[in-house]
């Protein structure tokens, strides 16, 4: 029995978490509420050097991606979702940025070729 409410409270979290990250970004212009309320954006620009080179996965819509490349070296930023991907092409695009690019990832298998 206390296995089967274990699984369920998990579901539980694992919906609500889901559902509460969905609605707040809704709510928020489409930035998860973490950026705001973690400083979780200038955490990253904080602590990057001109000299380094990031890779961004799980980059979203690109924005911490473009923000670092104003401070970086070189960002590579990329997303498993091509809707993502797309946003951030659109909403950064101009002007261009010459030391930032994005790209799909389809899956972890086939990033063996970024090492």
């Amino acid at each position: 029995m206390i296995k089967y409410l274990i699984k369920f409270f998990c579901w539980l979290h694992n919906f609500s978490y889901k559902a509460t990250s969905f609605l707040a970004t809704k709510n928020n212009n489409g930035l998860h509420p973490k950026h705001r309320i973690l400083n979780y954006h200038q955490f990253f620009i904080d602590n990057i050097c001109k000299e380094d080179i990031v890779l961004d996965i799980g980059c979203g819509n690109g924005a911490v991606a473009f923000d670092l490349a104003k401070k970086a070296k070189q960002v590579t930023a990329i997303d498993i979702r091509h809707k993502n991907i797309a946003v951030a092409k659109n909403k950064f695009s101009t002007p261009p940025i010459w030391n930032m690019s994005l790209a799909m990832q389809q899956s972890m298998n086939s990033s063996r070729n970024l090492m």
